[in-house]
Parts: C-alpha cells; sequence; structure tokens
C-alpha cells in the first residue's frame, strides 16, 4: 500500500477573488512570491509553509507529471460577463500531509 495519494483538482474559483486570496493561491502553485500573511491552513500545526500544489516536474511516486495552473476562463463567462478563475491541479500527496492539503481544499 502506498504512503501517497494522487490528487486531481479542477474547480472554477469567483471571478472576484480579494487580491491577498489570489496571491495566496497563485503561492500555492508556485507562482508568487510567498504573502506575509498564509490564510489557507494552519501551517503553524505542519511545522512551516509549502507551495502544495507547485506542479511543473515529474511526479515522484506515480506516472506523469504534477501540474498547476490557473488561468481566467474567458470563453466561459458568467452571467454577469466576469470570467471565473479555472484551477487545474494534478499533485502527489503524502499521507502525513493529507490533513492539511485538504485544509487548503476547504479553503479554495
Amino acid at each position: 500500500m502506498s504512503d501517497y495519494y494522487d490528487l486531481f483538482l479542477a474547480v472554477d474559483l469567483p471571478a472576484d477573488l480579494p487580491e491577498p486570496v489570489l496571491v495566496e493561491v497563485k503561492w500555492l502553485l508556485g507562482q508568487a512570491d510567498m504573502p506575509a500573511e498564509l490564510k489557507s491552513t494552519d501551517w503553524q500545526s505542519c511545522g512551516g509553509s509549502w507551495q502544495a500544489f507547485d506542479g511543473g516536474s515529474a511526479s515522484h511516486a506515480f506516472d506523469g507529471a504534477d501540474v498547476s495552473l490557473l488561468v481566467r476562463a474567458t470563453d466561459r463567462t458568467n452571467l454577469d460577463g466576469s470570467e471565473p478563475w479555472a484551477l487545474t491541479v494534478r499533485t502527489c500527496v503524502h499521507e502525513d500531509d493529507f490533513g492539511v492539503t485538504m485544509d487548503i481544499v476547504g479553503w479554495l
């Protein structure tokens, strides 16, 4: 039995995400510097913060690559004309990090 889980997440996030939330999402994906304050989970309880959904490399436990992408859904606008944020993540999660990862997913 593996100590790792293959997580796939595909969601639309609101078009009007507050800037601090957007910056933290981008940081979690490895696309921005760490914000001064993190809200996605209690990072102290797990010994420190890390970019949980950083993609762009081969998965160390599963076939394929860990990937993460956040883009505007320009071809799928909301009824009010706004463009949601389209988020896709495929990542390898160790069982020790599962609680933190699910906190982040819930926060999203």
